[in-house]
């Protein structure tokens, strides 16, 4: 099977005119913009929540950390619809693009990504013991109260207690747990991208305008 990094993305200038096409290694290796999307879940569960993914720990970039619900890279000539798909295979959820909030086009400029990334707002009540997250991708989902996420990224608070599910290695199944989380769990990002998305996300839930990212 081939790997991620293998696969072909569209690459673009600065301005988003299309240059041609590359591997994904190459696209991170040479700082080329490509496009991705983030999507944020948000739940109304415990007095709101987001719903985060703790990446593989064998994952190229940022293994173990916590990241977007669901993230991904758009194939050569595939558009934002294809975030769909990427959800479906990492969480294993079926859902409609109509149903995703679109927040903006972020400049994605950390040290390995140059990326024009969608940010999509999801909103989905189901319990975290009915997602089916991809063994090789995710090494389990991650509820944090939305209250509790802004006052950790903000730093009022050092810490948080979470829901996250994890993989019981010995009956092979996915079961939830309640585990503690600090800022170092998170991709760090220099603008707090994570903090702004918790602010949306808190407006998203009580049917106010959600601000462009």
């Amino acid at each position: 099977m081939a790997h991620e990094e293998d696969e072909i993305v569209d690459i673009f200038d600065r301005d988003m005119n299309p240059l041609g096409v590359a591997s994904r290694r190459v696209a991170h290796e040479y700082g080329l913009w490509h496009k991705s999307f983030d999507c944020f879940i948000v739940s109304s569960a415990n007095e709101g929540e987001m719903l985060l993914q703790r990446r593989g720990k064998n994952k190229t970039l940022y293994p173990n950390l916590l990241d977007a619900t669901s993230s991904g890279h758009y194939q050569s000539g595939e558009g934002s619809e294809a975030a769909v798909r990427e959800i479906g295979e990492e969480l294993g959820v079926n859902v409609k693009f109509e149903e995703l909030v679109h927040m903006g086009i972020r400049l994605d400029l950390s040290r390995y990504h140059t990326s024009f990334c969608d940010v999509f707002l999801l909103r989905r009540d189901t319990p975290l013991l009915e997602y089916g997250p991809s063994r090789a991708e995710l090494d389990g989902i991650v509820a944090v109260g939305i209250r509790d996420g802004m006052e950790l990224l903000s730093g009022k608070t050092n810490e948080a207690t979470v829901r996250c599910t994890e993989l019981d290695r010995a009956s092979d199944r996915w079961v939830e747990r309640k585990i503690r989380i600090t800022r170092m769990d998170f991709i760090y990002y220099v603008d707090n991208y994570f903090y702004k998305v918790f602010v949306a996300a808190e407006r998203f839930l009580d049917g106010k305008r959600v601000l462009p990212i």
